[in-house]
């Protein structure tokens, strides 16, 4: 399925703030995983001073994704995380799958919110049709 993403680039930079800040008002994790930009700030300098693929950066970029996966799904992260702790890490298949399908779900939410906030200011403004 192709979507149509065209009306979200007619967008003001007042509409997609409007956005953000609908996202993070209706949905919690999407405001606690922004309070993850001072662990991904640390990551691209690293990166930016020793390369993409340094060593230098892994505990920066560890960091910023254990940010993100506990603000975006803290009970899934925290089972995960204490399965990796007590056991060998490939018999956490189950805990790996609530994490990673919590994220997906929760994403999809947090896409649902931004689709509609878009689509309420395009009709406000008289833009184009639905976005898919």
């Amino acid at each position: 399925m192709q979507t149509n993403n065209e009306p979200f680039l007619s967008l003001r930079d007042e509409d997609m703030a409007e956005i953000e800040h609908e996202a993070r008002r209706r949905v919690p994790a999407y405001d606690r995983v922004q309070q993850c930009f001072a662990a991904h700030q640390q990551y691209t300098l690293c990166q930016g001073e020793y390369g993409a693929e340094s060593s230098a950066c892994a505990a920066f970029g560890d960091a910023w994704a254990d940010c993100v996966n506990a603000a975006l799904c803290p009970d899934p992260f925290k089972s995960l995380r204490s399965c990796v702790r007590d056991k060998d890490p490939r018999a956490c298949g189950t805990e790996m799958y609530g994490l990673m399908k919590c994220i997906r779900e929760t994403n999809d939410v947090i896409n649902a919110v931004k689709k509609e906030a878009a689509q309420r200011l395009l009709s406000k403004e008289g833009g184009t049709g639905p976005i898919e």
